[in-house]
């Protein structure tokens, strides 16, 4: 089978997913948690602040990537990399935004009565 050819300003990656598809709630998750610290996923605790396992914080990071909800900044030569939430990230996941799937009002406290455990 014939490799295919990509246009230059697409980069192949392979499997930096981990094998994890999109799970619901990660973008929503990922997002509040990076406008808290922009270095989160060099952080330590990753795995605690977002309550997943090692592998599954990797699979965060791509899929936010790959939604192009962040941007990796480095203010300079060696220093860590700054993780920033996009003006697409802001309109999709704020209050405000776009999300119809309620994910915001499921992850962040809202009431929604077909949701509660005593209902």
């Amino acid at each position: 089978m014939p490799i295919p050819s990509f246009p230059p300003h697409v980069v192949p990656l392979h499997a930096r997913h981990g094998s994890y598809s999109p799970r619901y709630g990660w973008l929503l998750k990922t997002y509040l948690a990076l406008k808290e610290d922009p270095h989160l996923f060099t952080s330590a605790d990753a795995v605690v602040r977002l309550g997943v396992g090692k592998s599954m914080v990797a699979s965060m990071r791509f899929w936010s990537a790959a939604f192009r909800l962040f941007v990796e900044v480095r203010h300079r030569p060696g220093a860590a990399r700054d993780v920033i939430p996009t003006d697409r990230a802001r309109w999709l996941l704020e209050d405000d935004g776009a999300d119809e799937s309620g994910q915001r009002k499921i992850l962040v406290g809202g009431q929604d009565s077909s949701l509660r455990a005593d209902s």
